[in-house]
C-alpha cells in the first residue's frame, strides 16, 4: 500500500537546544537554565492515528474526509526565576478556518489557541519555578485537527507547505508535500489486448478476465473508506453492436480478475467469431469525490472469439474423385464427422438435438430436408449414376456439404 494516502496526526517536537548544540536530542535535563531564543520547532514528524510514521514526502495533501490531527510537544524545558511567555504558529496556505476545530489544549501551560487568516496561533506561558528543574513535558501537549472537506480539496498536483514557528526561535520549514494523480491504466493479462481465437467455454466455463495496475501498489476497496483505500474498479463487457453490461462484483475487482460464465460470451449470429470489448474503469477514490468528472479512467481492451460454425473433418467416401460410372447405380457412402460446436466452444455437445447436415449436388439437396446428425456427425449414401450428372470429361459435378 503506498503510505502516500493515509490520514495523518503531525507531531511538532519544540526540543531545548544548548548553545553548542550537547542537549538537543535529551529528554531530561538537570540544572540547566533556559537559554533565551534557544527553544525551536526543530522537526516534524507525521503519524498514522496509531499506527506507524511515515516521512513527510510520503503524505498526502488534503482529500475530501481525511481528519489532520496535529500535536505539538515542547522538550525538554526547565523553569527559570520569572514566567516565559511564548507562542507557537501553524501556517498553511488556506484560508478555510472555519474548518480547524481545536481539541485542547490539553497541556497546562497552553492558554489559548485562535485562528488568524491562514494559520492557528496559540499562546502560553511557561511559569516561573526552580531553576534548573525540568517541566514535565506532556505539560505542553496540545492538539488540534483539520478535518478535509470538498470546499477545502486541493488540486492533486498542488504542494501543501506547513511552517511552524515559535516567538523564541524561527521554526524550521517541512518539505513540502505533493499528492500525485494515481496512474489509473491498467494493462490486460487475459485476454490479452486485441487477442484473436478466443474460446467462449472451457469445462463449462467462460475465459478468465484478469488485469493488473501499470503502477504497482494501489490498494484497492469500494470507495467508502478514503483513508486506507487507493483505487476502486467498475469492469464492464460489450459485445460490438450491442450494450455493455457490468460484470463482476467487488471481490472479484480488487482481486483483479474475474471469471466468466460459459454464457457470457457469444459468436455473430451467423457463427462468425464476434469482437468483444473490456473496459476496467479505475477510480481514484481519495479525490473523485470532489472533482467532476470523477479522476477516472476508462481502460477499453479488446478480443475477438473464435469461431461458432461447425466444423467438418475430412471426409473420405468410399469411392473417391477418381472413379467415374456412368448410368450405372451404384451406391457411394460418405461418412460426415462434425464438430458442432466449432472452435470456440471445448466441451463438445452432450444432448441432441445435434444440428443437421446438408448434402447438396449442382444445387439440389438430397435428401431435401437434410440428414439429422447424431453427436458425431452423420452420413448418407449418394447413387453415383442418378444422383451425379455424366460427362465424358469429367468434373462439372458441385457438392456441397
Amino acid at each position: 500500500m503506498q503510505t502516500k494516502r493515509l490520514p495523518v496526526i503531525l507531531f511538532l517536537v519544540l526540543i531545548l537546544v544548548t548553545l553548542t548544540g550537547a542537549l538537543a536530542s535529551a529528554r531530561t535535563v538537570r540544572n540547566a537554565p533556559l537559554p533565551p531564543g534557544e527553544i525551536r520547532i526543530k522537526s516534524l514528524s507525521l503519524d498514522d492515528a496509531g499506527s506507524a510514521g511515515y516521512s513527510p514526502l510520503k503524505q498526502v495533501g488534503f482529500f475530501p474526509g481525511a481528519r489532520y490531527s496535529y500535536g505539538i510537544v515542547m522538550s525538554p524545558i526547565s523553569y527559570q526565576e520569572e514566567a516565559v511567555p511564548f507562542y507557537i504558529d501553524v501556517a498553511y496556505p488556506h484560508p478555510y478556518t472555519e474548518l480547524y476545530r481545536i481539541y485542547g489544549p490539553f497541556g497546562q501551560y497552553i492558554a489559548a489557541c485562535v485562528h488568524q487568516g491562514h494559520k492557528v496561533h496559540c499562546t502560553g506561558t511557561i511559569p516561573a519555578g526552580p531553576p534548573g528543574t525540568t517541566v514535565d513535558p506532556s505539560s505542553f501537549d496540545f492538539h488540534f485537527t483539520l478535518e478535509g472537506t470538498c470546499s477545502l480539496y486541493t488540486d492533486p498536483q498542488t504542494t501543501i507547505p506547513i511552517i511552524p514557528s515559535s516567538d523564541l526561535a524561527p521554526g524550521q520549514t517541512t518539505d513540502e508535500t505533493v499528492e500525485p494523480i494515481l496512474d489509473l491504466t491498467v494493462l490486460a493479462d487475459s485476454p490479452t489486448d486485441d487477442a484473436k481465437d478466443v474460446f467462449i467455454e472451457s469445462s463449462h466455463q467462460g475465459p478468465l478476465i484478469k488485469w493488473h495496475d501499470q503502477t504497482s501498489g494501489y490498494v484497492c476497496g469500494d470507495g467508502s473508506d478514503p483513508y486506507t483505500q487507493d483505487i476502486a474498479y467498475a469492469v464492464y463487457l460489450q459485445k460490438q453492436g450491442k450494450a455493455a453490461q457490468r460484470i463482476g462484483d467487488e471481490q472479484g475487482e480488487c482481486s483483479r480478475q474475474i471469471q466468466l460464465s460459459e454464457t457470457d460470451l457469444s459468436c455473430l449470429d451467423d457463427g462468425d467469431p464476434a469482437p468483444w470489448t473490456w473496459t476496467v474503469a479505475a477510480v481514484d477514490i481519495k479525490y473523485s469525490p470532489c472533482v467532476d468528472p470523477l479522476l477516472k479512467k476508462d481502460n477499453a481492451l479488446q478480443f475477438t472469439t473464435a469461431s461458432c460454425r461447425p466444423e467438418i473433418s475430412p471426409i473420405e467416401p468410399k469411392y473417391g474423385a477418381q472413379y467415374f460410372l456412368n448410368n450405372i447405380k451404384v451406391d457411394n457412402h460418405y461418412r460426415v464427422e462434425v464438430d458442432w460446436n466449432g472452435e470456440a466452444y471445448q466441451t463438445p455437445v452432450e444432448n441432441s438435438p445435434y444440428g443437421q447436415v446438408h448434402f447438396e449436388i449442382n444445387g439440389t439437396e438430397t435428401p431435401a430436408e437434410g440428414i439429422d446428425g447424431q453427436e458425431w456427425g452423420a452420413e448418407h449414401n449418394l447413387n453415383m449414376g442418378a444422383d451425379f450428372g455424366a460427362s465424358w470429361s469429367g468434373g462439372g459435378n458441385v457438392f456441397n456439404i
